[in-house]
């Protein structure tokens, strides 16, 4: 009881803490920053121990090849899915590409969370789903960090002969789902509850997808690749306190995260789930 009562509180002292970075970084973007109708509620899920999902509300295009599709659609969402908890790692650290992807995949190994990434078929026109196997375009997020919109990421140098290498780094350590339709999102959110994702499939079946952003388990991932930064030594230029690196880094995802927002004109409201 002791142990549950304590974790309670830690929930309870980052969901305040995420709360108001939510708040002070949403008014820097000049986003109106309110709290999600009870309406959209019912489609926050339990998060399952899936491949990483981007903040993209478009439902799945189900495709009977490799490292396509997953059975369970429940992975938590970060703005580029892991790429964009990639891009944040590299900023934060400013250690290399190579070097970065090593540490992200090998935090995640150690803690059984696998990597993904999504592309498109351009929202329906493509037909022949074979010339969906290699493509690796149709994610947002690394669309604008290519044409070099997010200032966040300033500095960065993304082309898109580094976008294809990334994912086939991603579909060779985990998976690559295809969305379809057309953006038909309602809202933009952001999650702080962690252990709980937006259940995507039904949101589109109910027209009321949204993008949402699964904060609080992107401040759990900060800590999880600062322990590994730690545990095996790799020298980088972020925090060397865990609770400044995860404050830096979960700052990062959530600038990325509006600043993509605002460069695919998705509106300027931002709706926080607290409870």
């Amino acid at each position: 009881m002791e142990l549950n009562k304590d974790i309670e509180n830690k929930d309870s002292k980052s969901r305040s803490l995420l709360l108001r970075f939510v708040k002070e970084i949403g008014e820097e973007q000049g986003f109106e920053v309110t709290l999600l109708e009870s309406s959209f509620k019912e489609y926050f899920v339990l998060s399952q121990n899936q491949p990483d999902r981007c903040v993209d509300g478009r439902k799945r295009l189900i495709i009977k090849k490799r490292n396509i599709t997953e059975k369970n659609y429940k992975g938590i969402q970060i703005p580029g899915a892991s790429l964009g908890i990639l891009d944040s790692l590299i900023v934060v650290t400013k250690l290399d590409e190579n070097i970065s992807r090593d540490v992200l995949l090998n935090t995640y190994k150690n803690n059984g969370i696998l990597v993904g990434a999504h592309i498109d078929d351009e929202h329906g026109h493509i037909v022949d789903t074979a010339l969906l196997i290699d493509r690796y375009l149709g994610c947002g997020n690394q669309k604008v960090l290519m044409e070099g919109k997010l200032a966040v990421f300033e500095g960065m140098k993304v082309d898109e002969g580094l976008i294809r290498e990334r994912f086939g780094w991603v579909r060779n350590n985990g998976s690559v789902i295809a969305l379809t339709g057309e953006h038909k999102e309602k809202t933009a959110v952001v999650n702080l509850v962690r252990g709980t994702t937006f259940d995507t499939e039904s949101g589109v079946e109910n027209n009321s997808s949204v993008f949402n952003c699964d904060l609080a388990e992107v401040y759990f991932r900060a800590g999880l690749l600062f322990d590994y930064l730690k545990n095996v030594n790799i020298k980088h230029k972020g925090p060397d306190e865990k609770d400044n690196f995860q404050e830096k880094f979960t700052k990062a995802i959530l600038i990325d995260y509006l600043q993509t927002l605002s460069a695919l004109g998705a509106g300027k409201i931002l709706k926080v789930n607290a409870e």
